[in-house]
């Protein structure tokens, strides 16, 4: 007879020795929602940990139950890092430099990925790149995402639900106030949405504000080792996509009966002008036009372990930028 496993133990970080922070941070953030982590590894972080760190920062509570194995689930009590999920007690006593805000979309990703799959890897990258980046010293802020982009060019797909770029300038613009009115005056977009165009944002409100606008469109960060990971290319949910699904909200991906993606090829039409063809023109595509079913790239040969080396990169790059955002002095010649 099988019996269910009980495993509670409280994990204390704070401002510990660098060796620490990163023993933390590889094997319990990077590992937590993996398969293979076990007791062994949960139980030697419990005994290793606390004795170098500060009790009050940021508490980690993994509670398991389950016949078979033990796969934890993360409770976490003080997340000053993200703001959706901590407290005006935390809040009104903490300070940031750094605050990151995410941008999603509401659009069709093929016939096997969620409309919400945009915001989704918004949140998700946000809350493992401001975790990573505040365990290592950095004071940011992950904002809620925001769940709506510019969707224009699908507004033949049902449910589509688009904010003009227009909208999408007072939204950033309204936002930054607030921030630069709370003495945060570093923020990063942390873009999903590859219909979001910020760069005419940045241009018109860098003279309009104190603040320091930085873009990143996540999706580019990988761009000189892409292949390293991917084996198809990616336009719309295609290969990375769906790898980052399987990985990280592997119950949202519709699959029949044997397992696999319910979802077509990807496969886009040509124009009939070569120009467009060869990318010499770009035009704002009309994606009834040039897809099946929206998607844009194969997803077929997606697995959940190139999703989790895909947030590995994000997390090595995009961590180490907050921290140094951080740390980092605004003066006359900043960020030069």
């Amino acid at each position: 007879m099988t019996r269910a496993i009980e495993l509670s133990f409280l994990i204390w970080f704070g401002v510990c020795d660098k060796a620490w922070v990163t023993l933390a941070e590889r094997l319990l953030i990077r590992n937590l929602e993996r398969d293979f982590f076990r007791t062994p590894v949960l139980c030697f972080l419990s005994f290793l940990i606390p004795p170098f760190a500060k009790a009050g920062n940021l508490a980690i509570i993994p509670r398991c139950t389950c016949a078979n194995s033990l796969k934890p689930t993360l409770v976490v009590m003080t997340q000053p890092w993200n703001l959706a999920q901590s407290n005006y007690s935390v809040v009104k006593d903490h300070h940031y430099e750094v605050a990151v805000l995410p941008f999603g979309a509401t659009e069709p990703h093929n016939l096997h990925l969620p409309y919400s799959t945009d915001t989704l890897e918004a949140t998700i990258i946000g809350e493992h790149i401001c975790r990573a980046a505040h365990l290592k010293g950095a004071e940011v802020v992950l904002l809620p995402a925001i769940p709506y982009g510019t969707e224009t060019n699908m507004r033949e797909f049902p449910l589509a639900m688009n904010l003009n770029p227009s909208t999408m300038t007072m939204i950033v613009a309204d936002l930054l106030e607030t921030l630069v009115h709370n003495e945060i005056y570093k923020i990063v977009l942390l873009n999903s949405h590859g219909g979001n165009a910020f760069k005419p944002i940045l241009r018109e409100l860098s003279a309009e504000s104190e603040a320091h606008l930085f873009l990143c469109d996540w999706y580019q960060t990988i761009d000189d080792i892409y292949y390293d990971i991917f084996d198809k290319g990616e336009d719309h949910a295609g290969e990375m996509e769906t790898s980052f699904a399987l990985a990280y909200f592997p119950d949202l991906v519709a699959t029949d009966a044997n397992g696999k993606l319910r979802a077509d090829d990807g496969e886009v039409r040509a124009s009939r002008f070569r120009a467009l063809n060869e990318g010499w023109i770009s035009i704002t595509r009309p994606w009834h036009l040039l897809t099946k079913n929206s998607g844009a790239a194969d997803p077929h040969w997606a697995t959940a372990e190139k999703g989790v080396k895909l947030m590995d990169v994000l997390m090595d790059r995009l961590s180490e930028f907050l921290v140094e955002l951080s740390q980092s002095q605004i003066d006359d010649e900043f960020p030069y």
